[in-house]
């Protein structure tokens, strides 16, 4: 049971941190896309 409460909690850090790094890359992700625009 401990192990499993592990894997679970590792998958749940995994998940919050991935949601985190989306929510912020997106604003970087759309800058990046107004900076090719304006290059063209």
């Amino acid at each position: 049971m401990k192990q499993a409460s592990k894997i679970i909690l590792r998958n749940l850090i995994l998940l919050t941190s991935l949601s985190i790094i989306m929510s912020c890359g997106q604003p970087f992700a759309k800058i990046e896309v107004t900076d090719e625009k304006s290059k063209i």
